[in-house]
């Protein structure tokens, strides 16, 4: 039997604490069913589902999980993506791979052809809401991806994607499943504000001016390529992308962290 896992906790805005005044937070995997649990996996296998957010910073997702054996990541990312598009390998997966842990990241374009005009977040809520199904009941950790906030271009004040952090959160707490918060991990706690700028990695790391580097897209506020290229890949820094490595490092390290592995 595993150690009890050391749950992150989620500080939400003063409006999700009124909402949720008096409910514990508990985003834990009590109540997954007894039944149909797959056998242990040596590694445990990690699948992250994403857009393009996962596009970039996959690779640092899978190194980090990856590093010294501790289990086996897959990446499942495509541009302009929605948790629809995925069902087919979503179902596929649960069974053939039978992972330990799965992580939804999406931050609710409405673009994708499957969400065919609907209200997006609506729409989300009602698609991860079935991934709780499809992953739940073969007892299946999940997580859902918090997305960065978004810094306006021009502006030092961020604002959404806030309404998706929050659905996100509820989700996990009326589902015992689980809240990743890794969008603050491009928050600048010294500034106290998400900027396009993070100060630089202990020991420094490509990009940095000596104190700063550039963590986010500057043509859109979203992204993390710091030339704002368009198509990704993004070069970024000799290959190094800042921002997309503290997003998936994130990611990794709160399920490697509550999993024990």
């Amino acid at each position: 039997m595993r150690a009890p896992v050391r749950l992150r906790r989620f500080v939400p805005p003063l409006r999700s604490r009124r909402l949720l005044a008096g409910v514990a937070v508990v985003v834990g995997a009590a109540g997954l069913a007894a039944c149909n649990i797959p056998p242990p996996s040596q590694p445990p296998k990690v699948i992250l589902y994403g857009d393009s957010l996962s596009v970039e910073a996959g690779q640092y997702f899978k190194e980090r999980l990856e590093a010294g054996g501790i289990a086996q990541a897959i990446v499942r990312a495509g541009t302009n993506t929605a948790i629809c598009d995925w069902f087919d390998e979503m179902e596929a997966d649960v069974q053939n791979i039978r992972p330990t842990a799965v992580l939804i990241q999406f931050t609710g374009n409405p673009a994708p052809a499957c969400v065919g005009g609907q209200d997006a977040l609506t729409k989300y809520r009602e698609d991860a809401q079935r991934t709780v199904g499809i992953f739940n009941s073969q007892g299946v950790h999940t997580y859902f991806v918090a997305p960065p906030k978004q810094v306006p271009v021009g502006s030092s004040a961020p604002e959404n994607p806030d309404p998706w952090r929050e659905m996100y959160f509820q989700l996990a707490l009326d589902n015992s499943t689980r809240f990743a918060d890794a969008g603050h991990s491009l928050y600048n706690f010294g500034a106290g504000a998400y900027t396009f700028k993070l100060p630089c990695r202990a020991g420094g790391e490509p990009g940095c001016n000596g104190t700063e580097v550039q963590v986010r897209d500057p043509t859109d506020g979203l992204h993390f390529c710091p030339t704002g290229a368009r198509p990704l890949p993004c070069e970024g820094f000799g290959g190094y992308v800042p921002g997309a490595w503290r997003y998936g490092n994130s990611m990794a390290g709160i399920v490697a962290s509550q999993l024990g592995f």
